[in-house]
């Protein structure tokens, strides 16, 4: 009867054992799974992430990475001098490019710049490099404000809030607050502009039709610095 009931217990120690084996065996690839499962959760919160942080790079500015080789990558970028951080003009290395906020494209040559917009409309601007700043020639249209008909560039002419008005003693007037005196290359078509004070002298370029006087005006630009809130 001992013998007997030692040949139960132990048949039913050798079940036990090996319910025991197969449930512990169960456990562990569970375990596994799950591991698995939280580890491949993590990875794809980590790939979301890095693309999030790229997305958010490159839509900085609305210019792109400069350091890519991304269609939107930068080629320059450029800021008034007396606002270094807002940027006016930015060519990409895609042929395309962004001026005061309108898309064009653009071809670049020693000392110009062609602005083609999506009606095909060309804007030609003259630029001349300095040792630390451009000049950009911004093209202006001016309309004439004088009595009768213009002679030359003899006369009052507004644009909005901002005016020239020349004289026939060689003398003028800017914005009706910034008097000088003035000298006109005929053959260059400019116009050398010596302010009384504030400024430096300037050269124009100009051209008149009708009642009309367009002149491309030089405005010292910079390579767009970053802000505090951009660094």
């Amino acid at each position: 009867m001992a013998e007997g009931k030692k040949g139960e217990l132990s048949g039913h120690s050798s079940s036990d054992v090996g319910k025991n084996t197969h449930r512990e065996k169960t456990m562990v690839e569970k375990k596994g799974c799950l591991f698995s499962s939280v580890l491949m959760v993590i990875m794809a919160v980590i790939a979301a992430a890095g693309l999030l942080a790229c997305t958010k790079g490159n839509g900085k500015g609305g210019s792109g990475d400069k350091n890519t080789g991304s269609a939107a990558a930068v080629e320059e970028s450029w800021a008034y001098i007396h606002d270094k951080g807002t940027e006016i003009l930015v060519l990409h290395k895609d042929g395309s490019a962004k001026y005061k906020g309108q898309d064009y494209t653009y071809t670049k040559g020693e000392d110009y710049l062609e602005l083609t917009d999506k009606l095909g409309t060309v804007n030609r601007m003259k630029f001349v490099t300095e040792r630390d700043h451009m000049l950009l020639y911004e093209r202006l249209v001016y309309t004439f404000a004088g009595d009768g008909s213009p002679d030359g560039l003899i006369g009052l002419w507004k644009m909005g809030n901002q005016s020239f008005e020349f004289t026939d003693q060689g003398t003028f007037k800017e914005d009706e607050i910034f008097p000088g005196h003035y000298m006109v290359n005929e053959e260059e078509k400019s116009i050398r502009l010596a302010y009384n004070d504030h400024f430096v002298d300037a050269i124009l370029y100009y051209q008149t039709e009708g009642n009309d006087l367009t002149i491309d005006y030089p405005m010292p630009v910079v390579p767009t610095q970053e802000t505090d809130d951009e660094k």
